[in-house]
């Protein structure tokens, strides 16, 4: 079964300066690669400034709108890209940094939903990214997946609101070590079978989380 993913990232980008965080942006790109070579159907919704970052290192492609769905583009200002054969959808930062701009991202990715049907919807790097993802997919009914990196788990430490949602509804939390799963552990509701130790640097990270997708898929959110 070829399964349908919406990947979803938007790092703060107040934070793209930083070196850690513009090589995250890359690993995440490279992931996502990989992901659309071994078999799955990869839409990649994301920000220009992720566009500018992966560009530096990566075949980016820009595209028309004849790439995005007819019903998705008048939404929110997208520019459409293409990947080693994904789909990259990269809205204006402006819309993620601002919060009051959020709920046309929200109608972004359900119409992008009615129109391309996704499996699982999988955020990778910031709050604006793993809110949106782990809402919509409760709206939806279909499994969320959040993978955190240090800084995510630094900010769900921190008691926000809105990260403690995103940790007491995901689906499946992907973290780097056994360290990051007990310090998610402490901070949310999440039982452990929830949270899943899988390393980034390790070669067999995008057929480990593919199994995760497709059991997740088949028992449901």
């Amino acid at each position: 079964m070829n399964l349908h993913v919406g990947f979803i990232s938007h790092p703060a980008s107040a934070t793209l300066r930083l070196p850690e965080v513009r090589s995250d942006v890359r690993a995440l790109g490279q992931y996502a690669v990989s992901l659309q070579q071994h078999g799955c159907r990869v839409q990649w919704l994301t920000s220009t400034n992720t566009a500018e970052v992966l560009a530096e290192t990566m075949p980016l492609v820009s595209t028309d709108q004849d790439d995005l769905p007819p019903t998705c583009r008048y939404v929110v200002p997208c520019q459409p890209y293409r990947l080693a054969g994904l789909q990259l959808f990269c809205v204006e930062a402006e819309v993620w940094d601002r919060s009051d701009l959020h709920t046309r991202l929200y109608t972004f990715l359900c119409l992008l939903h009615r129109e391309q049907s996704y499996d699982v919807l999988h955020a990778g790097g910031g709050l604006a990214a793993a809110y949106l993802s782990v809402y919509t997919a409760c709206f939806l009914g279909i499994p969320s997946v959040v993978s955190y990196s240090g800084r995510d788990l630094t900010d769900t430490a921190a008691g926000g609101f809105m990260w403690q949602w995103v940790a007491q509804h995901v689906s499946l939390a992907i973290v780097n070590c056994q360290a990051d799963r007990e310090r998610l552990l402490s901070h949310s509701a999440r039982v452990r079978e929830h949270i899943r130790v899988v390393r980034t640097a390790s070669r067999t990270i995008t057929p480990t989380v593919m199994a995760l997708y497709r059991r997740l898929h088949s028992i449901g959110a």
